[in-house]
């Protein structure tokens, strides 16, 4: 077992007998999910993956993801965690992502490769991380994981040119009709009434069936989704309180409060001025 971790890659292999069902939506984050033993399911943005061994699942960011794992085995898993600018000197074209860039939100994250593939898969995860199990200082780790890296990304883009590995979701269809009503009126002025209303459901209900699959409610997926694109708004130098206005947010000391919550710190642009 071992965990390495820095601002712009994370891995980690564990193994245990209960898992934490987190809901999480990366801010920046490519994400490698490898199984080697368990079983559950894997929602992603509503969609409902099967959990096995040897199944692999790709997440980007901006993709809602919750883990509902079974109890009573031994969950153990590969993960790797990594910042797309990691790979700007070797792949500046990004061809080693487009399994995880082309292609709609929440479809086409599970693979389940072949024996010999997954065979390969998971010595790929072995040799990345063997110096994690070493007293090798933290650069020696890094640069273990950062070369095997591109090799891992590789298999994984050859499964996905050939669409060997593809698996269709079990939809949730009222969950994943949800999602995709709100990504269409994000920056609406959205209730959870109008939701509802639209779905023919109480809100009690709704908000029920949604975190069965979610893991959380819809108005925090609706918050966070709008968060995720504020910031990346104030990042690209719109202006701050006419960005938060226009997320959903007419008071700026409750959406800087919201944004710090979620990220860690006031938002920032070039000029640093909310105005």
């Amino acid at each position: 077992h071992f965990m390495y971790g820095a601002n712009d890659l994370i891995a980690f292999h564990v193994s245990s007998t209960a898992m934490i069902n987190k809901y999480e939506i990366h801010e920046k984050w490519c994400e490698i999910f490898y199984l080697v033993s368990g079983s559950g399911t894997y929602y992603v943005e509503g969609n409902a993956y099967e959990l096995k061994p040897g199944c692999l699942l790709l997440i980007r960011a901006g993709e809602a993801h919750y883990i509902a794992a079974d109890m009573g085995s031994i969950y153990e898993r590969y993960c790797v965690h990594f910042s797309p600018e990691l790979l700007n000197s070797v792949d500046p074209s990004y061809t080693l992502l487009l399994p995880f860039l082309n292609r709609a939100s929440g479809t086409m994250n599970y693979y389940l490769p072949d024996a010999l593939t997954s065979q390969n898969v998971q010595a790929a995860f072995d040799t990345m991380c063997e110096r994690c199990r070493t007293d090798d200082t933290e650069y020696d780790i890094r640069l273990q994981i950062c070369c095997q890296l591109p090799p891992l990304l590789k298999l994984i883009y050859d499964m996905y040119q050939k669409r060997s590995a593809q698996n269709p979701s079990i939809r949730s269809e009222l969950a994943n009709g949800i999602i995709k009503y709100i990504n269409l009126h994000l920056t609406d002025p959205i209730r959870l009434s109008d939701i509802a209303t639209a779905f023919h459901y109480s809100e009690a209900l709704l908000n029920q069936e949604f975190h069965k699959v979610m893991g959380t409610s819809i108005w925090s997926y609706i918050v966070t989704k709008r968060l995720l694109l504020a910031k990346q708004r104030i990042e690209n130098g719109e202006p701050m309180k006419q960005t938060a206005e226009e997320c959903g947010w007419h008071d700026y000391s409750a959406f800087y409060r919201a944004y710090r919550k979620q990220f860690g710190s006031g938002p920032r642009n070039s000029t640093s001025h909310p105005e």
